[in-house]
Order: structure tokens, then C-alpha cells, then sequence
């Protein structure tokens, strides 16, 4: 009898999947609004299975290693790394690496996204701002980095693309706390160099808007066109000047209207509209689009 059941346990290991490097968020269950603590992020029935699809963590880690890639020597180096880049930028940097079951790629960034709005990383920055650095080391390896936040501002998707091609090699060589180094440093630099979108703003959901202004200038020189073309209209519908063939040809008083006018000139004139692309990566440009919790985020992913 005690064969059979250890043949009966011996089978059931083999053929059941076991991630033991994709922790789930059962930990959420007896908190209060399960851990969530930005205001701004959705918590209902539409999205209920994804919060408690990513574990409630201590934010103050930075680095989440579930796919069992760093040492404590590592991560003690790139915690010191990350420090040093939260006091200049005043944006978190957060690690996640896991063993995820491939589906799409999409799939690793709402799995990335959602981690990071679900935790509360840039809960003292404003607009939750910081840079999410993933690694899926599945069978069909993954990474992305992902930005929220005033970080999108800094790091477009140009910027990361950039990061991210000169981490493939780092990452095909297993060389992941050099490559991690490779990002947080480029990162830095990056910021250092001031925003990438700097005629951008944000609004209060993380969401990035373009702003167009007119100089005071043009408006200036606009306005006075537009009251030199009136003055001209105004003199040949009036008969103003009446052209001389004779020394007793003057101006007739009576055919002469005084009309008021007043122009008020503004200095700006503003719109805005949302960017808002579904691409996970690739072309340059920039994004912002929503994961399931509502807010805002940006990034760029691939394989490799």
C-alpha cells in the first residue's frame, strides 16, 4: 500500500505544473481594499482577478527576485544603485523578475503594470512616479521597462528602446546584475539630460496630454493684421480719401463714420489631447495607455 501511494504522489508531481517562482496575491484577501492604496486605481468585479493575481509586497524592497536570478551580494549592490537614483530622480526604480507562464506578450505587461499599481511603489512621489524593470525567464523569454508617472516625461519610448538595446546582450549572457546596472545607469543619464517630452504634461490618472501653445509674439503680430485688414476695409467702404484732380477737391466731412473697436489680444491659446497607443514596444515615438487598474503608464517590451 505505501508503494502504490508513492507511486500515485511521484505522478501527480510529474505531471502537475508547478511555478513556484510566480507568487499569486492570496496575501490581498484579509486587507483592508485589498492593498490597494492609490486612490486614482479602479477596485471592482471588472478587475478583481487581477489584483489578486500579483502578491501585496513591502514597496520598501525595490527589488522582487521570484525568478531566482541575483544573489544577496547582487541585489545588496543594486539596492544601492537604486537608492542613490530614487534621492536624484524622485521616482522609485523597482525589480521584478518571474517565471510567468507564456500566453502573449501583452500578458507580461499587464502583469508587470499591474504589480506596480497594485503595490504602493510612488506612493511619496507625485503622480506615483517611477520605472518598473521586468524580466520573464519562461521558455520565450521576455523583459520590458516600464514607466509611470512624471517618468514617462523623461524615458519615451525612443529612450527605452535605446535601454533596451544595449541590454539584449547582458541579458543573453546571463549577465542580469550587470544588465540591471546597464539600465538603472542609462536611466540616470537620461534623466540627467532633461525630459524627452517636455511640451507634455500629466493628468491626475498618470495619463500624458500634449500641450500646444502660440508665442506672445505671433499673437501680437496676429492681432495687428487683422486690425490693419479692418482699418483698410473700414476707409474704402466709408470713402475716407477721395482722390484729388482739382486744388478744390478736399475731404467730405459728412461722408466720414467713427466706429469703436477694441481688440483683445491673449498671450496663449491651449488644447490638449491624449496620447494613447496599444503597442508593447518597438518604433519610436511615445505612449500612454491604461492598465486594469485605470491609471496611466508608458514602456517598451520584447523577447530576447
Amino acid at each position: 500500500m505505501k508503494k502504490i501511494l508513492t507511486i500515485v504522489l511521484s505522478f501527480v508531481l510529474l505531471v502537475t505544473p508547478v511555478f513556484a517562482s510566480m507568487p499569486d496575491g492570496s496575501n490581498r484577501t484579509d486587507l483592508p481594499n485589498y492593498g490597494v492604496n492609490k486612490k486614482e486605481a479602479r477596485i471592482d468585479t471588472t478587475n478583481m482577478d487581477k489584483i489578486l493575481r500579483v502578491p501585496y509586497v513591502d514597496s520598501t524592497k525595490k527589488i522582487y527576485d521570484y525568478g531566482e536570478l541575483l544573489n544577496a551580494e547582487e541585489k545588496n549592490e543594486l539596492l544601492n544603485l537604486i537608492g542613490s537614483f530614487v534621492e536624484h530622480t524622485k521616482m522609485e526604480v523597482v525589480i521584478l523578475t518571474i517565471d510567468l507562464p507564456y500566453i502573449y506578450d501583452i500578458e507580461n505587461e499587464n502583469y508587470a503594470v499591474d504589480f506596480y499599481d497594485y503595490n504602493d511603489f510612488g506612493l511619496n512621489f507625485e503622480h506615483y512616479s517611477g520605472v518598473l524593470i521586468y524580466r520573464n525567464k519562461n521558455e520565450k523569454p521576455y523583459y520590458g521597462i516600464y514607466t509611470f508617472g512624471d517618468a514617462q516625461l523623461y524615458f519615451d519610448d525612443s529612450r527605452l528602446n535605446n535601454i533596451s538595446d544595449g541590454v539584449y546582450s547582458y541579458y543573453q549572457n546571463n549577465e542580469y546584475l550587470n544588465g540591471f546596472k546597464y539600465i538603472i545607469n542609462r536611466l540616470t543619464n537620461y534623466y540627467d539630460d532633461g525630459k524627452a517630452l517636455p511640451n507634455y504634461y500629466l493628468d491626475d490618472m498618470g495619463y500624458i496630454h500634449k500641450k500646444y501653445t502660440v508665442p506672445y509674439g505671433l499673437a501680437l503680430g496676429g492681432g495687428a493684421v487683422v486690425s490693419i485688414i479692418t482699418l483698410i476695409v473700414l476707409v474704402k467702404k466709408n470713402k475716407m480719401i477721395k482722390k484729388a484732380t482739382e486744388a478744390n477737391d478736399y475731404l467730405v466731412k459728412d461722408s466720414v463714420k467713427y466706429n469703436t473697436r477694441s481688440d483683445i489680444l491673449t498671450g496663449s491659446i491651449t488644447t490638449h489631447y491624449t496620447i494613447q497607443h496599444d503597442s508593447g514596444g518597438g518604433g519610436g515615438g511615445h505612449s500612454s495607455r491604461g492598465g486594469s487598474s485605470g491609471m496611466g503608464h508608458g514602456g517598451v517590451g520584447r523577447h530576447g
